[in-house]
């Protein structure tokens, strides 16, 4: 069984003191949340790259990056990275077409 990570930090702490950092499985990490993702933040010939944030006991955040094969055949190691976010907002200007213009 493992141990409740609380805090981002303890996360963190936690997953680079592992042998291999591999891919985790989040559902054997308890007080764990998916916030966000997992989503394609860019994609190689190769290699898909992934994030998704996750939400910590004391509301702290994690994002976790990864790799994956672009194939079903291509092998990939994961290569995980995690670190410490905090939330923020930031306003977005769209633009539609104009009611009776041409």
């Amino acid at each position: 069984m493992i141990e409740p990570c609380r805090t981002a930090q303890e996360l963190i702490t936690w997953f680079y003191e592992q042998e291999r950092r591999k891919r985790m499985c989040w559902e054997d990490l308890p007080g764990i949340n998916l916030v966000s993702g997992p989503s394609i933040s860019d994609q190689g010939r190769w290699e898909t790259f992934k994030e998704a944030v996750f939400s910590m006991g004391d509301g702290s955040l994690v994002q976790a990056s990864w790799t994956e094969g672009s194939t079903e055949y291509q092998d990939s190691d994961p290569d995980m990275d995690l670190w410490e976010v905090e939330a923020y907002t930031e306003p977005v200007t769209k633009y539609r077409r104009k009611k009776g213009a041409s």
